[in-house]
């Protein structure tokens, strides 16, 4: 089967949308294409032809080709993503409300969805760049949609902006790759001897690849990134565009190991980890916490990958996938209730259990959990890191900071409303329809049940699968139990008023955890530096020009009054030779 026909069906499903505009069932249509390309991922699972490639053009004798992949790593993300993306536009027809936005949203939603199956399928750079861009481009328009609030437009510009780092450095990789070995194909480029080029190019696909996963120091664009709608949130982080630069890496892993360049990402890994993980502690809005969060799980997913143990890194890689995207979404369902974003001014009523429970069932898994698959996940990565012991010593510490956010992240709008709350807030999920309920009931069952994957993905990928060991599991259970009974302590067990006021105290502490101001003020005294830098090229440009032009004005001026001697008198002419010639005569009889 052709690889790209997945991707026909939402292609025509984005455009439809776009021509239905406000229409009722441009949302259905929406949907059904969706279905349509899920339907079809299935139906390659286990396609006997798992490289494909199309001839595009040629110039100057060079050929460019289309690569694509079907290989069992490529399908398992195009599986993901087409998966996830019905749930996701399933979740946005009880989201967006307002039938005006219908025919944009769904058309950009759609066209996104497109562009990481294309990403997921492809068998070389060059197809894998035309979907980074389209990636980009989409990402843009999704997270700054909502452009009547100026925190969306600005968010999305620095998205763009950071992204726009990664792109320039992934096209430099593409021309020193094509002008060493004159292919973009990963199974070439593979099979090729190591070179200087090669070592350059690596590391800039490096730089491309921390940009898109927002690893240190290009973290700070993806909580921004919140101000998009909570759908699209849910699809970023969970099974798209933040997952590019861990896929792409994990496909290019055994080139790295070969070079001996993992070091470097297995550092950036632990950075962005603990990063992620104290901002998450400390930050009060709902869905950003949850960025932060993810920040934190694509830090393990570099780590493991960084220690040379894929096995591990697709398994959280699979894993985080179904739990993140049932948080974001029970996040949609307790701000639609409160119509606040704010974590203390929300409450989550226990009265709807079926939400409730599947709320519990998402921070369980990301605290890690057994048997849920969040728990499958970390532990791989955990136990990869086993042979590096000031690893393992910071995943545990990175273990009890994620239990003692996420529970947070429950307990406090689990609270009891007050009795001055209105009844739509004390209701808890009153205000969430059942369009919305559907996808997270169905997440959570996922979650649930994608425990199994632990055995059935390793044979399917052709991988060893990653270790868990029983001392190592105990461990985390007793840093998640002691999370919980820290969180429960700080953030149930007194009034919302008396916890608040006990954090205030505390508040010096909460600056240097919550790293992001730092790292937002190396950004603007970046941009200054540069700024800076401008401005002098500025004037010394001005002051050459002003050089440049006082010269010129002069030659033209000398042009304009010698050009006054071109009269057409032939007297003239003749009194100018005479002038000139006595003029010789009285020079040279001087000397």
């Amino acid at each position: 089967m052709f690889a790209p026909i997945v991707i026909v069906p939402m292609l025509i499903g984005a455009f439809a949308s776009l021509a239905l505009g406000s229409r009722g069932s441009t949302k259905y249509v929406a949907l059904a294409a969706s279905i349509v390309s899920f339907a079809l991922a299935l139906s390659m699972l286990g396609t006997q032809q798992q490289a494909q490639d199309v001839n595009w053009f040629a110039f100057a004798g060079n050929a460019f080709v289309l690569n694509f992949s079907l290989a069992p790593i490529h399908m398992l993300l195009l599986l993901i993503v087409a998966g996830v993306t019905p749930l996701v536009l399933g979740y946005s027809i009880g989201f967006m409300r307002l039938p005006s936005e219908h025919g944009r949203y769904y058309f950009e939603m759609l066209l996104f969805a497109s562009s990481m199956a294309l990403f997921a399928i492809s068998g070389g750079f060059l197809t894998m760049f035309i979907g980074w861009e389209l990636l980009g481009v989409t990402s843009y328009l999704l997270i700054g949609f909502w452009y009547g609030k100026e925190a969306a437009p600005t968010a999305a510009r620095k998205a763009i902006t950071t992204i726009l780092i990664g792109d320039l450095a992934m096209f430099g990789a593409m021309l020193l790759l094509w002008t060493a070995y004159h292919s973009f194909s990963f199974a070439v480029i593979q099979g090729v001897q190591h070179s200087a080029a090669a070592t350059v190019a690596l590391s800039l696909i490096l730089v491309a690849a921390f940009t898109k996963s927002a690893q240190f120091p290009f973290n700070e664009w993806l909580p921004d990134a919140m101000e998009g709608p909570t759908p699209v949130s849910a699809f970023l982080h969970s099974s798209t565009m933040v997952k590019a630069g861990v896929f792409m890496i994990a496909i290019l892993l055994p080139i790295y190991a070969g070079y001996g360049m993992l070091l470097p990402i297995l550092a950036i890994g632990i950075v962005s980890t603990v990063i992620g993980a104290t901002n998450a502690l400390v930050s009060t809005h709902i869905k950003r916490a949850l960025a932060y969060s993810t920040i934190e799980d694509l830090g393990l997913m570099f780590i493991a990958l960084g220690l040379n143990a894929l096995g591990a890194a697709i398994m959280l890689f699979i894993m985080q996938t179904f739990y993140k995207a049932l948080l974001f979404m029970n996040a949609g369902a307790i701000i639609k209730s409160n119509n606040t974003e704010e974590m203390w001014r929300s409450y989550e009523s226990a009265s709807h259990r079926p939400l409730f429970i599947a709320s519990v069932i998402g921070v369980l898994s990301l605290a890690g959990v057994f048997p849920l698959s969040g728990f499958f996940g970390k532990q791989a990565v955990e136990g990869a890191s086993v042979s590096a012991p000031l690893v393992y010593a910071i995943l545990v510490i990175v273990q009890l900071l994620t239990g003692l956010y996420i529970f947070r992240w429950l307990l406090i709008p689990a609270r009891r409303a007050p009795d001055n709350i209105a009844p739509k807030v004390r209701g808890g999920y009153r205000a969430v329809s059942i369009a919305m309920k559907i996808p997270i009931y169905v997440l959570a069952a996922i979650a649930v049940a994608a425990s199994a994957l632990y055995l059935l993905a390793p044979a399917y990928l052709g991988i060893s699968a990653p270790q868990i060991n029983v001392a190592d599991a105990a461990v985390a259970f007793a840093l998640t139990l002691a999370a919980l009974v820290a969180s429960y302590y700080v953030y149930a067990s007194r009034s919302a008023i008396k916890a608040a006021q006990a954090l205030r105290r505390y508040r010096s502490l909460s600056v240097p955890l919550y790293n992001s101001i730092f790292i937002n003020r190396a950004y603007l005294a970046i941009a200054a530096a540069f700024g800076a830098i401008a401005y002098v090229v500025d004037r010394f440009d001005y002051w050459a020009y002003s050089r440049v032009r006082v010269v010129s004005s002069s030659l033209i001026e000398m042009g304009r009054a010698t050009s006054r001697i071109e009269s057409g008198n032939v007297t003239t002419y003749a009194a100018i030779f005479v002038g000139g010639i006595t003029a010789l005569i009285i020079i040279f009889g001087l000397l």
